[in-house]
């Protein structure tokens, strides 16, 4: 009760599974759960790890720098001179006279003029 089937029917049939192989086997490696995608993810996983650990460390440079300024006064008079130029009610500031400063655009000029020669 068994059929042989003709040479060329059995090329056929070869050719058939052999062609089925290969659109599964690329459908496993790009398809949306394919190894490419896997790839992509486990690539964009990895960045988001490093992003996620800098933001820590700046979330504890932050921390650190609210700290200092709630309980450290030397640390917000530090930060007041250098970024709002206050001073204490002790200090006072010499300003030198303007006209013992030349002018900036003198000064400017001076110096391209140097430059060009």
């Amino acid at each position: 009760m068994s059929r042989k089937l003709p040479f060329k029917e059995k090329k056929v049939v070869q050719g058939l599974l052999v062609l089925l192989t290969l659109v599964v086997v690329l459908l496993s490696l790009i398809g949306d759960k394919g190894v490419v995608q896997l790839s992509r993810i486990q690539e964009q996983e990895s960045q988001l790890k490093t992003e996620l650990e800098a933001l820590r460390r700046e979330k504890l440079e932050w921390a650190g720098k609210l700290a200092s300024l709630r309980h450290n006064s030397t640390y917000l008079e530090t930060l007041a001179r250098e970024r709002l130029g206050m001073i204490a009610k002790d200090e006072f500031i010499l300003l030198a006279p303007q006209e013992a400063l030349p002018p900036l655009a003198q000064v400017l000029g001076e110096a391209t003029s140097d430059a060009a020669q």
